[in-house]
């Protein structure tokens, strides 16, 4: 199959095809091979491959960015995939990934949105503490490049990108449940205020993890 009969059977399949889809042929690739995007959802997908050595088109989905919020070892969590004859009619292979494929992109959409809603706020509220010590520290304190870029849900990491060699630093581990301080170079004096300032506290509950 070429890349240009492929596309053909997908466009003749669209008509039977439960919502509507709006098709992206794609020629990067060796093989024929063609996207099917919703024009209901703009982040669900169909892909569809065709491979010479065994024959067959694959229709696979996916849901954008929600497809890491499921959880593949979970079988009823699998996105869905099909593997089909290209010999058979539009009609058959449009009615087999209906059943196959997108009758079950709400049921996984609705799995995978509120772990989606859940951890875009773990990542405000660790943005929002993150914030709020860079504030308190005159705006010496950061997120790392490494740290911001990978977007944890866990931890944020802070430190003075101003501070030099053997000059007073420090650094910052951000979570849900506290803030790990790690302070450098701190002359006795300085080291003396900051432990006056925190010893009352030492031995009692962080009332950030109480809260949680």
């Amino acid at each position: 199959m070429t890349a240009d009969e492929l596309l053909k059977l997908v466009t003749e399949m669209l008509s039977y095809l439960d919502g509507q889809w709006s098709v992206k042929p794609d020629s990067e690739y060796a093989y024929p091979r063609v996207t099917l995007r919703s024009t209901n959802d703009t982040h669900w997908s169909i892909l569809l491959r065709y491979y010479d050595h065994d024959k067959r088109l694959v229709a696979s989905a996916s849901l954008g960015y929600l497809d890491s919020h499921l959880n593949n070892r979970v079988s009823d969590e699998r996105m869905p995939s099909i593997k089909m004859s290209p010999a058979r009619t539009a009609r058959d292979l449009g009615r087999d990934i209906n059943k196959r494929v997108v009758a079950h992109l709400s049921r996984l959409a609705a799995i995978a949105g509120p772990r989606w809603i859940k951890e875009t706020q773990k990542k405000h509220d660790l943005q929002d503490r993150c914030q709020r010590l860079s504030v308190a520290s005159g705006g010496r304190l950061g997120e790392t490049r490494d740290s911001d870029r990978d977007q944890s849900v866990y931890r944020r990491e802070m430190s003075c990108p101003l501070a030099q060699y053997q000059t007073i630093d420090i650094d910052a581990e951000v979570s849900a449940d506290g803030v790990k301080l790690i302070l450098n170079e701190l002359p006795l004096a300085l080291a003396e205020q900051v432990l006056t300032l925190v010893s009352p506290y030492i031995g009692k509950w962080n009332s950030d993890r109480v809260t949680e």
